[in-house]
């Protein structure tokens, strides 16, 4: 356990008096909307919308019978897909914790991440580096075959499935890979449609709901009592 220690308390001067009081372990935690184009750590896209959260050092100022807390200097700040966000609220005590994005230190701007690269450019890298590795592997089997006390028709036998299971691999694979990966590719992108329009229709009705309750319904020409036209 951490040794205590008793904050600092300086008289204000000026007509309103008060006291200002600080301690090393005050501080405060603000979180904000922001719109822009953001790249962030393990997220393939960029954001326009993110969630930064900054955490500050902080003094009180007791006065009129109220305490008024103020900024003392930034800590540090990150910022949050809005999926992160969810994730980070919601998932207390589970995990070592959600990735998030550092972008200012104790007041010194962190460098931002260049272009992300999509999980179809990773998995292309992947599978490229493994069907070379395998056509490696056959290339080297195929010269124990040919380094073995065989018959040549059984060698040729053998290095003729070697050299078809080889064209399979340098041209049947990586066109078949491509397919799939357009195809997944098209099914997200109709997701994100699907997500936006009902995103959109539940904003909709949302908003219509909060009209409906204060007496408001534009639709039938009814304006809440009160609203003069």
């Amino acid at each position: 356990m951490n040794a205590t220690q008793d904050p600092v308390v300086t008289k204000e001067s000026g007509p309103i008096g008060g006291e200002r009081i600080s301690h090393p372990s005050f501080a405060q935690i603000k979180a904000a909307r922001v719109n822009g184009n953001s790249t962030l750590y393990d997220s393939e896209f960029n954001h326009q919308n993110t969630i930064r959260v900054t955490v500050s050092g902080s003094e009180m100022v007791r006065t009129l019978s109220r305490n008024y807390h103020f900024e003392t200097g930034e800590l540090i700040t990150v910022e949050m897909s809005e999926a992160q966000w969810a994730t980070f609220v919601s998932s207390l005590n589970a995990g070592s914790g959600v990735p998030c994005s550092l972008r200012r230190d104790h007041g010194k701007g962190i460098p931002a991440l260049s272009k992300p690269i999509t999980m179809r450019e990773k998995f292309k890298v992947e599978f490229d580096e493994k069907i070379t590795e395998a056509i490696n592997r056959l290339g080297d089997l195929e010269s124990m075959i040919t380094d073995a006390k065989l018959s040549a028709k059984a060698q040729k036998e053998m290095i003729d499935s070697i050299n078809y299971v080889k064209r399979s691999f340098t041209c049947s694979m990586p066109f078949v890979a491509e397919k799939f990966g357009e195809h997944m590719e098209t099914t997200v992108e109709k997701a994100k449609i699907e997500i936006n329009a009902f995103t959109t229709q539940a904003l909709i009705d949302a908003g219509r709901q909060s009209l409906s309750s204060a007496g408001l319904n534009y639709g039938n020409g009814t304006v809440a009592k009160g609203v003069e036209e």
